[in-house]
C-alpha cells in the first residue's frame, strides 16, 4: 500500500515501488491525532531541480480544489515583466496579481492599516514598526533609547487619529519621533536631550525609506490590496533584489494577511514564500516566530522555497 497513506493531496509517485506519495501540511497538521507538529514547510534544491512545478502543482492548484482552501503567493521570480504566479491568479483568482513597484504604479501597504492595528494590537503593531527599522538598517539592531522614542511616537500616532477621519500613515509617525514628552519621561535633561536624539535617528531612518520607496510605503493600502478568490498574489518580482523594499513589503503585507485571516475565519491559507531566505532569519523571521502560534490558529500554513542549500 502507499506508504504515506491516502489523505491529503497527490504529490507523486514512488520511484521504486510506483505507489502513491500523498502528503498535505494543512491535513496532516488537523487530522487526529496530529501526524505533524507543525504545518510549516521547506521546499529546497538546486536551480532547475523542480521546486517551483512541485509548489505550484502541490502547493497551488491541487489544494484549491478543496473546500475552504486558498493560496497566498509572494511572487519573487520575474517572468517577462511579471511574477511567475500571474497567469494562474487570473484563471484561479477574482482578478490581477497586486503589483508592487519603486516608481508609485504600483499598490501601496500602510504599516498602520486598521486591518494590521486592530488585529494584532499596539505591541504586535510596534513589533512591526522595530522589524521594518532593522530592516532598513541592513539588519542592524536599535538600542533602547531608539526603541522608547519608536515605541512613544507610535503610541501617541494611534492615540492622536483615533477619532480621526482618515487612518494615520507612516509620515504621521515622522514629527513624533524625537518629540518628547517630559511628563512621560520624568528624567534629567541629559535624559530627556538621549532620547530626543534617539528619536530623530529613527525619523532619518523612517525618512530615508519614504524618500526611495514613498509611492510603496506611504499613504493608505491600495484598494486592490485585498484576499479575493482562491489565490492571492503579491508580485513583488518588479522590486530590487537588493535594498530593503521586498523585505519590507513581505513583512507589512504578512501582517495585513494575518489581519484578513482573522477577519475572515474558516478558511485553510497556504502563504508560499518564494526565495524566502529573509523569512526565517533577521528581522522578519523574529516576527514570524512571535506570530507563529496565531498563525496555527488562523490556519496558515507557511511555505518556504529555497534554492540554495547555503540558504
Amino acid at each position: 500500500g502507499p506508504v504515506t497513506g491516502t489523505a491529503g493531496v497527490a504529490n507523486g509517485r514512488d520511484m521504486l515501488s510506483h505507489t502513491l506519495i500523498a502528503h498535505d501540511p494543512i491535513t496532516a497538521y488537523n487530522s487526529n491525532p496530529r501526524l505533524i507538529s507543525s504545518p510549516n514547510t521547506v521546499v529546497a534544491g538546486g536551480v532547475g531541480g523542480g521546486k517551483s512545478s512541485f509548489v505550484k502543482t502541490v502547493y497551488v492548484i491541487r489544494p484549491l480544489l478543496i473546500r475552504r482552501r486558498r493560496a497566498v503567493i509572494f511572487d519573487k521570480k520575474n517572468r517577462g515583466g511579471e511574477g511567475e504566479y500571474a497567469e494562474l491568479v487570473r484563471e484561479w483568482g477574482t482578478g490581477e496579481p497586486i503589483r508592487f513597484t519603486t516608481d508609485g504604479s504600483g499598490s501601496r501597504l500602510n504599516l498602520l492599516d486598521p486591518l494590521i492595528v486592530n488585529q494584532i494590537g499596539s505591541a504586535g503593531t510596534y513589533r512591526l514598526l522595530h522589524a521594518i527599522l532593522r530592516i532598513a538598517r541592513d539588519g542592524e539592531r536599535i538600542d533602547e533609547w531608539e526603541e522608547k522614542a519608536a515605541r512613544s511616537a507610535l503610541t501617541r500616532a494611534l492615540v492622536q487619529f483615533e477619532d480621526a477621519r482618515r487612518v494615520p500613515t507612516m509620515s504621521d509617525l515622522l514629527p513624533l519621533l524625537g518629540d518628547v514628552d517630559a511628563e512621560e519621561l520624568n528624567g534629567s535633561e541629559q535624559a530627556r536631550d538621549r532620547l530626543h536624539q534617539a528619536g530623530l535617528g529613527v525619523r532619518f531612518t523612517l525618512e530615508g525609506l519614504l524618500e526611495e520607496y514613498g509611492g510603496l510605503l506611504d499613504g493608505d493600502t491600495s484598494k486592490e490590496v485585498a484576499l479575493t478568490g482562491k489565490l492571492t498574489s503579491f508580485d513583488i518580482s518588479q522590486l530590487p533584489g537588493e535594498g530593503p523594499s521586498s523585505h519590507v513589503v513581505r513583512a507589512i503585507g504578512n501582517q495585513w494577511m494575518l489581519g484578513r485571516l482573522r477577519a475572515d475565519p474558516g478558511w485553510q491559507t497556504t502563504c508560499i514564500n518564494e526565495e524566502g531566505w529573509d523569512m526565517v532569519q533577521g528581522p522578519t523571521a523574529h516576527l514570524l516566530k512571535s506570530n507563529q502560534k496565531l498563525s496555527r490558529g488562523l490556519g496558515l500554513s507557511n511555505v518556504f522555497v529555497f534554492h540554495k542549500g547555503a540558504d
